[in-house]
């Protein structure tokens, strides 16, 4: 049988050589593999894994920074004994199976102190750290601040854990919930308060802060300390948007819907906190970005971790030194932007075009558009946005910035953007941008006068648009009329649910006098009229509205030819406000001699049963009410001005005479379509 040439012995001596090395690495070493992101996974003797991240912001390294994180104490595991106690514990909570709040509470003191000394190990569990989330959230503020003094001192340790960091989190929070503005440091017993544990906890930060604005899990706990610092909201949406990541923002969504109308409610203002907040908050702020040049702070823009963080550093000092007002040199905000050197070459305006369009970045930049000084949103407008409005308009991200800035600027500038933007509007629409073109148009808002206007009167807008000839500008300088196709569109917006509030806010916004005028033209009237005709988009509150406008021009409108046809419809439009009607016969009855020496004023007379009001006002209000057994069961009043007499009932052999005729009608019908079928 034929076998593989080989020189003996040379290949096994090194195979052989190769399996010992690395039985031996694999003996001295730990487990070492790689995660996607580029992180290491090891694991220790107890084959339990950890995880080792690394500061991956770019720039020059940090003063004080202690990126290896092999110096993290480790508190040890939990037993299996302790897990089950914990889970069982978590199953009660979610159960509520207490009978009363003093056996919750009792319930919890227990767990408390069943867990004094192990409170680092528990909120470093994977598992049962989870548990003791649910536990503070229903702890008091005894409960809670005993076990924040317990993981003081190993706070900034536990912040930096992939789990710690969360239990970390929801201290801050509930205990932020207690804070009281006029406490004290420490107690009377000499216990320290919330207060002194929070001050506590900012004065241990000041050494770490500055690495760990880019720490994956410390940073979010360090968005929360702030906000507990500086008094804002901790329950409302756009707060908790500022802490949570984008994949919690999703989980809670749904939950904090329901609860959006009453969290504005009980907490749109800022918390009360102690003036000693301000001046730590202010010390962190200080300790986070004095050993960082501004190239690394604009680095962090577009930094995962680091970018929420300074947006609520950012925002905070905005709305803590009354709009940059009282801003030092040294301020984070000067540092990034530098506004006193602000031009289309400088740094600052190269670093904010820049993140403009960044998926990162431009959420800074929106922060900066809203609490920004006016002065400096003012040259930036100028600088960096003011000529490149339309193409952010159409950018999947920087359309974001361009709605922001849009709410902001004045109104000669939405003017100028607006026309901009709507150069590219089918492409907008395309591309389903509705939004910037929904803020260009609430901002700008035409008059509600301009809008019926364009509607009635195009030849108006046409004149804006072309440059007209001398002799078309004579002819516009006698008095215009409304278009009727015009006329009608509006007529249609009115019927439409969604349109109609467009077009009838525009006529209730209209003086008397030019509503009138309106009445009187032969395309305006029609519109008028429709508005006045009660239908489901025209309610009797808008009718109470409209109708008094005319009151003084009654006799003006009866005695025109158009006029007359909106004084009719009053009629119906006042069904239900009896005290409007009799305003108008009263009008027409001391009108009484004009009316009956006018054509169209008799016509009006006679719709309003004016001869009936003189001789009997008791009948023709019964009449107007629509009372039983008043004339109005005889006689009822027709759209078009006529009275229809009211017919009588009749017999039942007439009716059974109509029922016979119209059985044979159908039945004739029927031997028709069956000859005509039979003859094809």
């Amino acid at each position: 049988m034929p076998r593989t040439k080989k020189k003996r012995g040379k290949f096994e001596e090194k195979r052989e050589k190769r399996q010992h090395d690395n039985s031996d690495r694999s003996h001295d070493n730990v487990k070492r593999r790689k995660l996607d992101n580029g992180n290491d996974i090891e694991a220790n003797e107890n084959g339990e894994e950890e995880y080792f991240f690394e500061d991956t912001a770019p720039g020059p390294p940090v003063e004080g920074a202690d990126p290896d994180k092999s110096d993290i104490t480790y508190y040890g595991l939990l037993t299996d004994e302790e897990s089950t106690y914990y889970a069982n514990v978590n199953a009660k909570v979610a159960a509520n199976d207490f009978e009363d709040e003093d056996d919750r509470t009792a319930f919890i003191d227990a767990v408390y102190r069943e867990s004094r000394g192990k409170e680092m190990k528990l909120a470093s569990s994977q598992s049962s750290s989870r548990h003791l989330e649910q536990l503070l959230k229903i702890s008091n503020s005894e409960q809670l601040k005993n076990f924040f003094a317990a993981i003081l001192e190993g706070l900034v340790q536990l912040m930096q854990h992939r789990f710690g960091s969360h239990v970390c989190e929801t201290v801050f929070l509930e205990c932020g919930k207690h804070i009281d503005a006029a406490e004290d440091q420490v107690e009377k017993d000499g216990t320290t308060t919330m207060t002194g544990l929070f001050l506590r906890t900012a004065e241990l930060l000041e050494g770490h802060i500055a690495y760990m604005l880019t720490d994956r899990f410390a940073s979010h706990t360090i968005r929360v300390l702030l906000l507990v610092l500086s008094g804002e909201p901790l329950d409302v949406p756009s707060s908790t948007a500022v802490f949570a990541s984008r994949k919690r923002q999703k989980d809670e969504l749904s939950a904090s819907q329901s609860q959006i109308h009453a969290s504005k409610e009980s907490s749109a203002d800022r918390r009360k906190v102690p003036k000693s907040f301000s001046k730590a908050m202010s010390k962190i702020t200080s300790a986070a970005v004095a050993g960082l040049d501004p190239t690394y702070l604009r680095s962090l823009g577009t930094h995962p971790t680091g970018n929420p963080v300074l947006q609520i550093l950012l925002q905070l000092e905005l709305s803590n030194s009354d709009r940059g007002r009282n801003l030092d040199k040294d301020s984070l905000f000067n540092r990034l932007i530098e506004p006193d050197q602000l031009n289309t070459d400088s740094e600052g305006a190269k670093f904010i075009s820049s993140l403009t369009y960044d998926p990162t970045g431009s959420r800074l930049i929106e922060i900066i558009v809203r609490y920004s000084p006016a002065k400096t949103f003012k040259k930036l407008y100028q600088t960096v946005w003011q000529e490149k409005i339309r193409s952010m308009a159409r950018n999947d991200l920087a359309n974001f910035v361009a709605i922001k800035v849009l709410e902001r600027i004045g109104k000669d500038d939405l003017e100028v953007a607006r026309e901009q933007i709507l150069l590219d509007l089918q492409l907008l629409i395309e591309r389903r941008r509705f939004k910037p073109l929904a803020k260009s148009f609430k901002a700008v808002s035409q008059s509600t006068h301009s809008i019926l206007q364009d509607v009635l009167y195009p030849s108006s807008v046409d004149s804006k648009l072309d440059a007209r000839s001398e002799s078309k500008k004579a002819e516009n300088k006698s008095t215009p009329r409304a278009d009727t196709h015009g006329s009608l569109l509006a007529q249609s917006m009115i019927a439409v649910e969604a349109t109609a509030p467009l077009i009838l806010d525009c006529i209730a916004a209209l003086p008397p006098t030019e509503l009138v005028a309106y009445a009187t033209d032969p395309a305006a009237s029609r519109l008028i009229q429709a508005a006045l005709t009660p239908s489901p988009t025209i309610s009797m509150s808008y009718r109470k509205l409209l109708v008094p406008k005319f009151t003084g021009h009654i006799k003006q409108l009866s005695t025109d030819s158009v006029g007359l046809y909106v004084v009719e419809a009053l009629w119906p439009a006042t069904n239900g406000a009896h005290f409007m009607k009799e305003r108008i016969a009263k009008e027409l009855a001391d009108s009484e001699e004009e009316l009956r020496d006018s054509y169209f004023g008799r016509r009006v007379w006679r719709m309003w049963q004016m001869d009936v009001y003189i001789r009997s006002k008791a009948q023709w209000q019964g009449m107007a009410k629509g009372t039983p057994g008043s004339e109005a069961d005889n006689r009822m009043l027709a759209g078009n001005g006529t009275q229809v007499p009211h017919e009588r009932k009749k017999k039942p052999i007439e009716l059974a005479r109509e029922r016979w005729a119209l059985e044979q009608a159908k039945k004739l019908d029927s031997q028709q379509e069956g000859a005509v079928q039979e003859q094809r």
